[in-house]
């Protein structure tokens, strides 16, 4: 019966078998596997958690197993913070915790970024002696790190006996995700030492830290590793290699990377690349893609006409923006309704191989004030640029209107 379940394909076979284990006894059994997957059927194959509830109520004694069932179901549910709830009735009509349990609530808790009752869970696990549990302290670390709490996180990873590859991602991409980009660099450095080989989603962490820092040598390491394992056909993998040339300040070797997909290219490696070219100021090559991208049949999203429209900002291409406006007219209010806007923080520039971080209005370079001098130097040269070029439309449109047939009187 146990091997039979999970080849189940529609409710109506399950219920079948439902209906089998009630005759049989099943449902009062203190330990049933067939049980338990049934369960699990319910709640994860056919996604009816409704009916795996009231097949769990059914059950006279349930098991680790069967609450465990339900507690992994919670997680990808609509409301997974209702798994601190059952967890809390499990304690209450004492029965059995262990390890696995914990996991499913902290995944849940996770997911619906549940601080106080993270904060509980950890507690209790600490009690119940679950705290040298590898799954469970990757988990736990894979939360704070999501809620923001760092230094928690940080804590959880130093405590830890056995630390997975799954758990050196977990730090480095919440270092990454949490304005940290240099230490998130560093933990994949260590990493390296160790001899720990990381996974798609480590080299993706370790290639948003590369993207903020503006890291290019250490950014192209990480290709090279990329290359040697064959994961450089990765969709996801290329589009972070897109993402970190683009904003290391080479939009040709990102433009490389999205060749070498070929016809895997999906809408976010196409939006990225636009992006890519339109940061580098190069509207007409974006434009260019953002067309070529409609003759290969795929349909723009929101983040495409963001793209596109900076690229029209940095080309001055008013005729471009306005063929695209019908079509982004209601992003711009979306964006204002959300509150959408550039937060000011922190920034970072790679000078001779050293990450340094810098803030608006920074003293602290030894050199700060040549910085600040070259600065002002570009500034003006701007300014004379622009002048330069407004004279010179003037002259242009003067120039028109006197060739013109009939006279005009000009007030200025």
């Amino acid at each position: 019966m146990t091997t039979l379940l999970p080849k189940c394909r529609s409710l109506s076979h399950a219920k079948q078998h439902h209906s089998h284990l009630v005759t049989t006894g099943h449902f009062r059994f203190k330990i049933s596997p067939s049980r338990s997957k049934l369960l699990q059927l319910y709640a994860l194959s056919l996604n009816n958690l409704s009916v795996a509830i009231k097949t769990f109520y059914q059950i006279v004694t349930p098991s680790t197993a069967d609450w465990n069932a339900i507690l992994r179901a919670l997680i990808q549910s609509t409301h997974p913070i209702d798994s601190f709830r059952w967890y809390r009735n499990m304690i209450r009509g004492l029965y059995k915790v262990d390890a696995l349990t914990c996991t499913f609530v902290l995944k849940a808790c996770a997911r619906a970024l549940a601080c106080s009752e993270s904060t509980q869970l950890h507690s209790h696990t600490v009690r119940k002696g679950f705290a040298a549990d590898a799954l469970l302290g990757t988990t736990l670390l894979d939360l704070y790190a999501k809620i923001g709490n760092l230094d928690s996180a940080q804590k959880v990873f130093d405590e830890m006996l056995v630390k997975v590859t799954a758990s050196w991602t977990a730090l480095i991409f919440g270092f990454a995700q949490g304005n940290k980009p240099s230490e998130a660099l560093g933990l994949f450095k260590r990493m390296e030492v160790l001899g720990l080989k990381p996974d798609e989603t480590t080299l993706l962490a370790a290639l948003c830290a590369c993207s903020q820092l503006g890291a290019s040598k250490e950014g192209e390491k990480i290709h090279e590793f990329i290359k040697n394992q064959k994961l450089d056909l990765n969709v996801r993998v290329c589009n972070a290699l897109i993402d970190m040339y683009a904003k290391c300040g080479s939009a040709d070797k990102a433009y490389l990377v999205f060749e070498s997909l070929g016809p895997n290219k999906t809408l976010v490696n196409w939006n990225t690349m636009v992006m890519a070219f339109a940061m580098h100021g190069d509207g007409v090559k974006a434009l260019g893609l953002f067309k070529h991208m409609g003759q290969e049949g795929l349909i723009p999203d929101a983040k495409s006409y963001l793209a596109v429209l900076c690229a029209c900002n940095y080309s001055g291409s008013v005729e471009e923006v306005k063929e695209r406006w019908t079509s982004v007219d209601w992003l711009r209010e979306t964006m204002t309704n959300r509150d959408v806007e550039k937060v000011v923080g922190v920034s970072y520039i790679e000078e001779k191989g050293v990450i340094r971080k810098f803030y608006d209005g920074d003293k602290s370079h030894k050199s700060w004030r040549k910085i600040y001098a070259k600065l002002r130097e570009i500034r003006f040269k701007i300014k004379d640029r622009e002048e330069d070029n407004r004279k010179h439309k003037f002259k242009n449109y003067l120039g028109i209107i006197c060739s013109l047939d009939s006279p005009l009187l000009l007030s200025i």
